[in-house]
């Protein structure tokens, strides 16, 4: 059977694109992603990498701590994406309010999370997907975790998954162990802007190739896009593929800010 998984970059929606949606009674982000639901929605799995926490509150913010209408996950949706990973520095942006509000909007969609939770229980979970090809059922489980949160304040530590690569590869453990044929880690890291993946990249991935337990590795933060790579490694001896950095789904950044590499993004695609 024959599986593919598409991956986004970062959903970064600064002010200036929340107001594009802007709508008479409320906000509708649909026709800023409509052009990318082909290529979203042909995957067997599309997981997109969602940056900011939905307001508790709808009051939509931006930079430095934002917060997005909850009209976006529902965008998302509607894009084709089936899930995403949601460990960030900007995850408890607007505190576990925030992270409550996420998770709910994604469950009240069918969208899957990971990287996030609403208590310890829910972070002692792994998010599974199931798809049923050729008389065969392949499950995948997605991994996701973050470097840190900029300094704000975790009142919870289930509420945010850190990388710890040991962790990690426990996670990917008891994934199997669960049942899954394939386990994916989104891993939220390191330097921003910078187009070469950092030694602490290099090294997160590589730890993970070697682990055996790891199928593919998706990078985010960097904002702009960042090389695919082969390690030496993975679950069968033949290899792990990793993609450093996706860069920018949808977001306000380019030359005028910070980098003009970050007005751009990567799609991964990896048929399995």
């Amino acid at each position: 059977a024959v599986l593919t998984v598409v991956a986004g970059g970062d959903v970064l929606p600064h002010l200036s694109v929340v107001q594009s949606a802007r709508t008479a009674d409320g906000y509708d982000f649909t026709p800023q992603l409509a052009p990318m639901n082909p290529w979203v929605a042909g995957a067997d799995l599309a997981l997109c990498h969602m940056e900011v926490p939905i307001s508790p509150t709808n009051t939509p913010s931006g930079y430095p701590v934002f917060a997005a209408p909850v009209e976006l996950a529902a965008a998302l949706e509607a894009d084709g994406w089936d899930g995403c990973s949601t460990a960030s520095n900007h995850s408890v942006d607007k505190g576990q309010a925030g992270v409550d509000a996420t998770l709910d909007a994604f469950d009240a969609l069918g969208l899957g999370h990971a990287g996030t939770a609403r208590s310890a229980e829910e972070a002692a979970t792994t998010q599974l997907y199931r798809f049923e090809r050729e008389g065969q059922t392949i499950t995948v489980a997605h991994l996701s975790s973050t470097y840190g949160t900029n300094g704000m304040p975790v009142a919870n530590p289930w509420a945010v998954t850190m990388i710890d690569t040991a962790a990690i590869v426990a996670q990917a453990v008891a994934a199997r162990a669960a049942g899954a044929d394939l386990v994916l880690a989104s891993v939220h890291c390191c330097v921003e802007y910078t187009s070469d993946p950092t030694a602490q990249q290099l090294e997160i991935a590589q730890a993970l190739a070697d682990s055996g337990q790891v199928d593919l590795v998706i990078g985010h933060h960097a904002h702009v896009p960042q090389p695919f790579a082969l390690l030496p490694g993975g679950p069968d001896g033949t290899g792990m593929w990793v993609a450093y950095g996706l860069g920018n789904y949808i977001s306000n950044q380019g030359a005028h800010c910070c980098s003009a590499k970050a007005d751009s993004g990567l799609l991964m695609l990896a048929t399995i």
